[in-house]
């Protein structure tokens, strides 16, 4: 499980450089993991990564938007999501076409554990604190 700070991190990296509006970057970058909600309510992860991390709602989170005039802002925040998460645990790339999950590695998969799990989990928290390593080496490189 990426954690939200992580997509928030490089969600404002990704709009800095191409120059996006971040707040809505970060907006349609944490997006895809509102279904999650199912599985806090459930206190464990078992449905997460379907519903909203697949090649279907980045096409309808993209035509979405068109309406905003953002197009290509929500279609990379949401891409960068799902490609964060294929280098994670999997997502569901094709549901409801199918319900295989597709990964890139499965070295942080830790599906059906407690949620604090997750939080205090040392492979997490290395990847977290070296985000804000380079987020902080970001901001004073773009900044200084």
């Amino acid at each position: 499980m990426v954690s939200t700070l992580i997509h928030t991190t490089y969600g404002i990296i990704l709009a800095l450089l191409f120059d996006f509006n971040p707040l809505l970057f970060i907006i349609f970058t944490n997006l895809p993991d509102i279904d999650i909600v199912p599985d806090i309510l459930q206190k464990k992860v078992k449905h997460h990564r379907f519903l909203t991390h697949n090649i279907f709602a980045l096409i309808i989170a993209s035509l979405i938007g068109v309406l905003f005039n953002s197009f290509w802002l929500v279609f990379a925040a949401v891409a960068l999501h799902l490609l964060f998460d294929l280098f994670n645990c999997g997502i569901g790339l094709f549901w409801p076409l199918s319900k295989r999950e597709y990964t890139l590695t499965k070295k942080f998969c830790h599906k059906g554990k407690p949620l604090w799990y997750y939080l205090f989990y040392e492979g997490y928290l290395f990847f977290t604190i070296v985000s804000l390593v380079l987020f902080a080496v970001f901001l004073l490189v773009f900044f200084w």
